[in-house]
């Protein structure tokens, strides 16, 4: 004999969009920008903690990049490579872990 379960799928309505997503695809999307978010302000934090410019800074990563570069990260117009972001990192002494330390709170509460 064979019992037949309903299947259950964890999704939810997403308003304005006009379709339905898993509440994991929700999360994951919400994880992303609040990722973007934070390269973007982090990167003026972490310069500006250095007292350093946008030039000094740009000079200083490896390749050197212009300053309107680091302008159009730290206002969120254009995004940051995670190369670019690990010599910046490695540039102001921040590990990866500190900086994005939200992820790891973030996997630890599922």
């Amino acid at each position: 004999m064979f019992i037949i379960r309903p299947r259950i799928i964890n999704t939810i309505y997403v308003q304005g969009s006009g379709r339905k997503m898993r509440k994991s695809e929700v999360n994951r999307r919400k994880l992303t920008r609040q990722a973007h978010r934070e390269a973007s302000t982090g990167i003026r934090t972490l310069r500006l903690g250095m007292k350093l410019s946008q030039k000094e800074l740009g000079k200083k990563m490896n390749p050197s990049v212009d300053q309107s570069t680091i302008s159009n990260w730290e206002s969120g117009k254009t995004e940051i490579s995670f190369v670019q972001l690990v010599d910046i990192l490695s540039i102001c002494g921040t590990s990866f872990e500190s900086y994005f330390g939200f992820l790891k709170k973030k996997d630890s509460e599922d």
